[in-house]
């Protein structure tokens, strides 16, 4: 069976796209129902950090642990590896720490989203992870992570990609997302 969408050039997104997938009548109709209960963007409470450990500028002070997309299963980080030297990281990575939120722009129907709940020395996830911090105690990070992991929003990210060997969702988009309120605050 076929979808069809129509979409008005005054109604299309800030991202000004019109590939197919991205009006997705799901998609479409998943995002303006969060747009009515939303009170704020991710990025309103939510930083998006972007401290890079680049190998070839910098050197371990410590044992740290570098986490790769495959180490993300059933929502949580298991395994990686211990890197002792500089070298033994490979490639720049991102920083994080506890009680971050990672989620993989990559490939979303992955669902490699994780909750950072374990402390200890300096960790470290690839680059198409985006770590996100929160900006107050408004909003738990637990909060947000059931919150990325929920159906309708793993819906919009699937239908948000570009590119097809490498399917990406854009930073931006996610932190567009306005968030019900789940807020802290009466």
């Amino acid at each position: 069976m076929s979808v069809v969408s129509i979409e008005r050039l005054s109604e299309l997104e800030e991202a000004k796209r019109i590939d197919p997938e991205f009006y997705h009548p799901k998609k479409v109709k998943t995002k303006k129902n969060l747009e009515k209960i939303g009170v704020k963007k991710i990025k309103d409470c939510f930083y998006s950090v972007r401290q890079i450990f680049d190998p070839r500028k910098h050197t371990l002070s410590d044992s740290t642990l570098v986490f790769d997309l495959s180490d993300v299963k059933s929502f949580f980080l298991y395994g990686g590896k211990t890197a002792l030297l500089s070298e033994d990281v490979g490639s720049a990575k991102k920083v994080f720490s506890q009680n971050d939120v990672l989620i993989s722009r990559l490939r979303p129907y992955l669902k490699e989203v994780s909750f950072i709940g374990f402390n200890g020395g300096m960790k470290l996830a690839s680059t198409e992870f985006i770590v996100l911090r929160p900006k107050t105690r408004d909003y738990y990070p637990e909060v947000l992570f059931s919150f990325l992991i929920s159906e309708p929003i793993q819906s919009i990210l699937l239908w948000s990609v570009t590119g097809t060997e490498h399917p990406r969702f854009h930073e931006d988009y996610l932190l567009n997302i306005k968030l019900p309120n789940l807020s802290l605050k009466p």
